[in-house]
């Protein structure tokens, strides 16, 4: 490759090495990956054989950011689906008192455990009553 694709630099360096990737406001690093780099802008044009892998990894990523970030309104939605008011959510899932008020309100981020516990409640909203038991 004479040329980087993106910033037109002459001689991209092809290597294998980590590419920093960022989405959500979400940093990470995607590990050994093979292609042109550009010294210049940072870009990289990937080796065929590298597209379905890097592919994979950036999909992965997205799935656990994705995960760990919630939209207050799907906080609420599933809340009400359960048929639990903000202080009853606080109560069952053993957060501080106004913690779900705060989610819902985009004032506070839950943890990402709290945001697996409510998609398999609303997956599975019978097993709702074991966490009340």
């Amino acid at each position: 490759m004479e040329k980087c694709p993106d910033c037109g630099a002459p001689d991209p360096v092809h290597d294998t090495h980590g590419v920093s990737y960022t989405y959500k406001d979400r940093h990470t690093t995607i590990p050994s990956v093979s292609g042109y780099h550009c010294v210049q802008c940072g870009g990289v044009a990937l080796d065929g054989a590298a597209v379905e892998r890097f592919d994979e990894l950036v999909a992965r990523f997205h799935r656990r950011v994705d995960g760990e970030l919630a939209d207050p309104a799907y906080i609420a939605a599933v809340r009400r689906r359960l048929r639990l008011d903000p202080s009853e959510a606080d109560d069952l899932f053993g957060t501080d008192t106004g913690a779900f008020a705060s989610y819902e309100a985009g004032k506070a981020t839950p943890h990402p455990s709290t945001i697996k516990l409510l998609q398999l409640l609303e997956r599975h909203p019978e097993l709702l009553d074991e966490l009340h038991g």
